[in-house]
């Protein structure tokens, strides 16, 4: 309950300020006890402390709580210079990336999200990679079903993936 009259209260000082700092958005942080001070051997990093700003999809990681809070001020300033930020104690619209190339791949597509991805649907948009999906076979898989290496590849966007089979 203490959330709403915490946000209630940025969102009314920010109309005393002309432009607004990371100090005029409440932040939460957060210390998960399964965090790690490193990637274990697959990569894969849960940080001890978050940072983040209710209602602005960004999120700074690190080992204590200082470093996530540095991390997030890092990630605000370059979104600062990106687009204009959202009032503090607002939310922010969600953007969906654009998915016109991927969409354009057809039945490829369709046959890459059966066979590599093993799911009946997913959303995919321009920007999905095959980070998205934790399954360390969908490598292999691709490799195996269709010759291709996507560690050889510029990026490992589905979009990247997708032009080589095409190509092949």
């Amino acid at each position: 309950m203490t959330f709403r009259p915490r946000t209630f209260w940025y969102y009314m000082r920010s109309f005393f300020r002309r432009t607004w700092t990371l100090d005029d958005y409440p932040i939460d942080v957060t210390f998960h006890p399964n965090g790690t001070a490193a990637p274990d051997e697959s990569g894969s990093w849960v940080p001890p402390y978050t940072a983040g700003t209710p209602g602005m999809f960004l999120v700074g990681l690190g080992v204590t709580a200082d470093a996530a809070r540095a991390d997030l001020r890092e990630k605000f300033e370059k979104r600062r210079k990106e687009k204009p930020l959202p009032r503090p104690g607002t939310s922010e619209p969600i953007e969906i990336a654009a998915s016109d190339r991927i969409e354009a791949f057809g039945a490829l597509l369709d046959e890459f999200i059966e066979r590599v991805l093993q799911s009946e649907w997913v959303f995919l948009s321009d920007e999905s990679t095959l980070y998205d999906f934790p399954d360390p076979d969908v490598k292999r898989r691709i490799m195996l079903l269709y010759g291709i290496d996507p560690d050889r590849l510029p990026d490992q966007r589905i979009v990247t993936v997708l032009d080589a089979i095409a190509a092949r």
